[in-house]
C-alpha cells in the first residue's frame, strides 16, 4: 500500500476554497431543484425562503431558519455515521468534528472498498433530497422554508462528498478507502 493517495482537506488551502466556491456555485441550482415542484404554489425559490412561518415578531422565523442550518449539517453527519456503522466492521468507531468551512464524520480505524465509501459518501444528499421532494410537494406552506433550507444547505453542502467519491471512482478497482473526517487516504491495489 504504498501508493498511497492522501487528501487532507484542512490541509490543502487551495482545495478549500475550491470546494467553498462549488457550495456557492451549488446553491441556486439546490435552490431550483427544490422549487420546480412548487411552482405553482410559489413565485421563485426566493419566495419559498421568505415564506412567513408564523411567528411573532419576524425575526423569530430567521432564527428558526438558522437552527435548521445547524441541524442539516448535524442530520448530514449523523447519515454518513449510521452509514458507517451500516457498512463497517462491527463496533466501528465514529469521530464527529467541526472545522473551519465544514462539518465531519469519519470512521478512522477502518477502511472500505470503494463502493461501501461512495454508499457512505452520497447517503445524505441521496436520502434527505428523496425524502424532501415529496414531503414539500404536500407541507403546508408555512412549512416551506424550513424544508427548503433544509434540502438546499444538505445538497450543497454535499460538494465535499461529491468531491471525495469522484477522487475513489478516478482510483482502480480494489482501492481502499480511509476516512478520518477531515483526511481521507486511498489505498489503490499493488
Amino acid at each position: 500500500m504504498d501508493q498511497q493517495i492522501t487528501i487532507n482537506l484542512e490541509e490543502n488551502n487551495s482545495l478549500m476554497v475550491r470546494l467553498q466556491i462549488a457550495v456557492l456555485v451549488i446553491i441556486i441550482p439546490a435552490a431550483y431543484l427544490f422549487y420546480l415542484p412548487e411552482q405553482s404554489r410559489f413565485s421563485s425559490p426566493l419566495q419559498m425562503l421568505t415564506t412567513p412561518i408564523g411567528l411573532s415578531p419576524r425575526v423569530l422565523d430567521w432564527i428558526i431558519l438558522v437552527g435548521i442550518f445547524f441541524a442539516t449539517l448535524l442530520l448530514h453527519e449523523a447519515i454518513h455515521a449510521v452509514m458507517f456503522k451500516i457498512l463497517g466492521p462491527r463496533r466501528t468507531a465514529i469521530t464527529f468534528g467541526f472545522s473551519i468551512g465544514f462539518a465531519y464524520a469519519g470512521a478512522p480505524n477502518v477502511v472500505f472498498s470503494r463502493i461501501r465509501y461512495i454508499a457512505v459518501g452520497l447517503a445524505p444528499a441521496v436520502l434527505i433530497t428523496l425524502l424532501l421532494m415529496p414531503l414539500i410537494h404536500c407541507a403546508p406552506k408555512n412549512l416551506i422554508p424550513l424544508l427548503f433550507v433544509t434540502g438546499v444547505i444538505n445538497l450543497s453542502g454535499s460538494v465535499g462528498d461529491a468531491y471525495i467519491s469522484y477522487r475513489v471512482l478516478s482510483t482502480p478497482k480494489g482501492t481502499l478507502i480511509r476516512d478520518k473526517g477531515i483526511e481521507f487516504t486511498l489505498y489503490p491495489p499493488m
